[in-house]
């Protein structure tokens, strides 16, 4: 829509009702209780005012924010609790889109399976940054026996320390258990996923598992 649109959309979901056009304003001021509103794409978009409304001789908005950047009007009831409008349904009418914004991801299955062997498969993952610091060590990687469940923590003073201890945690297994880990399991976080790590895992022959990114409940192990 362009500058100087009289449509209003209503959005329950927006924080404030909040306009781009500063014609809307019959009182307008530069105080504002926050400096900007982060959009549904995580964008920041600065706030340069906030005053009353009068939309019709019926519906007057208390508060209301001036957003340059948008490029909708917005009118919600989320937090002022406005009278808004009102209307009736007629024919059982459904919003598809109000049903899928309400929906809920299908909740994972949970899995009992566990390898066969000791370090047949090893789950692994960082910790950190910790506000407080002991003698400079910020970070912490655990690593879990899948088979056995037993659990290794390695303090770091750097997140990139990882690419590390992750041959050293490597050599323990070997003296101290005659194994070898044959995979590692983890998220995509680039302190796993890097040209130095990949190197070292395929002169040893070892397999590197990653979950799908933003998907925690896959490396569950660890995460716990």
């Amino acid at each position: 829509m362009g500058t100087g649109s009289n449509t209003w959309i209503i959005d329950t979901g927006a924080s404030d009702h909040m306009t781009y056009d500063t014609k809307f304003f019959d009182e307008l001021s530069s105080n504002t209780c926050d400096p900007y509103i982060t959009s549904a794409n995580g964008l920041p978009s600065p706030i340069t005012g906030e005053g009353t409304i009068s939309l019709t001789p019926t519906l007057s908005l208390s508060r209301a924010l001036l957003v340059p950047n948008i490029h909708f009007n917005l009118l919600s009831d989320l937090k002022t609790h406005d009278m808004i409008g009102h209307g009736k349904r007629i024919g059982g009418f459904k919003c598809e889109t109000c049903i899928l914004s309400k929906s809920h991801r299908t909740v994972f299955p949970l899995s009992d399976s566990k390898a066969a062997k000791p370090f047949d498969l090893v789950h692994y993952d960082v910790w950190g940054p910790a506000r407080v610091t002991s003698n400079g060590f910020r970070w912490f990687i655990i690593f879990i026996d899948d088979c056995t469940q037993l659990t290794w923590v390695f303090l770091l003073k750097n997140k990139h320390d990882v690419a590390s201890i992750l041959p050293e945690f490597c050599i323990m297994v070997f003296t101290q258990f005659h194994a070898r880990v044959k995979v590692f399991r983890t998220d995509n976080g680039g302190e796993y996923v890097n040209n130095t790590l990949t190197s070292f895992f395929r002169a040893q022959g070892i397999i590197h598992q990653t979950t799908t990114s933003f998907t925690p409940q896959q490396n569950g192990v660890s995460e716990r």
